[in-house]
């Protein structure tokens, strides 16, 4: 469970394990630890466990991420999840619920899989394998099953996932590919700076580079958007 807490000082806290750890030093045994992951690192796991290479990694299809999805032994299946969650994981299970609010195929569908995916190949043993040290111990079920993962490892975790369904969806050499030959194509110099700066001009080449790469990629203009500040091509004025 995590609780509402309030620490005397300069820090505030939700979870009471959080707390109990930056505050007071009390080192809590059954907390997940989930390892800090390059971007670098989470693109091997990609190559490795998807069977990709730089070569081979092209626009990820919808039946190739089921396909990815099932040769984990996991399935999916439509579900009216709470508090406007997009997807959810029983590793148990293995039953990953959607959304049914997402329409399958859609630029948020493919994402919320993908992220969902990144969560087994990333996180699934360190999971399993808490929850069983958690029970060898006799710790009450309510407590194993949630309250050993702390705020931080769970932030931790999604940013980890995050980087996964993106590096999955738009592959480094491919996108990097399409986005110089959209450049040859429209006659733009200063390749790799894309300037966005509410002139008429560069709002209409911003849109329309972001918006093909989009449509070459199945995903939404604003992860688009968030790989291209990633690389930092996107500037304030040319250079």
């Amino acid at each position: 469970m995590n609780y509402p807490f309030v620490a005397e000082g300069e820090h505030y806290y939700t979870n009471f394990f959080d707390f109990l750890h930056d505050e007071l030093n009390i080192p809590i045994p059954h907390e997940l630890i989930i390892k800090y992951l390059s971007d670098s690192q989470i693109l091997n796991v990609i190559y490795d466990k998807c069977h990709l290479t730089p070569d081979s990694h092209f626009t990820i299809q919808d039946s190739e991420l089921l396909g990815f999805i099932s040769a984990q032994g996991y399935q999916i299946q439509s579900s009216s999840l709470h508090n406007k969650v997009l997807g959810e994981i029983d590793f148990e299970t293995k039953q990953i619920y959607i959304s049914d609010s997402l329409s399958p195929g859609s630029h948020r569908w493919r994402f919320t899989v993908a992220h969902e995916l990144g969560h087994i190949l990333l996180h699934s043993d360190s999971i399993t394998q808490s929850k069983i040290q958690a029970l060898e111990e006799h710790i009450d079920n309510e407590v194993s099953d949630s309250s050993f993962i702390s705020n931080k490892t769970i932030a931790r975790m999604e940013i980890q996932a995050n980087s996964f369904a993106s590096q999955l969806l738009i592959p480094a050499k491919a996108f990097l590919a399409e986005y110089y030959r959209l450049f040859q194509d429209l006659g733009v110099r200063n390749f790799p700076n894309l300037m966005f700066d509410g002139t008429p001009w560069n709002d209409k080449l911003y849109d329309q580079i972001v918006g093909s790469l989009a449509l070459q990629f199945k995903v939404s203009k604003m992860a688009i958007d968030k790989k291209l500040q990633s690389l930092q091509f996107i500037k304030e004025g040319w250079t």
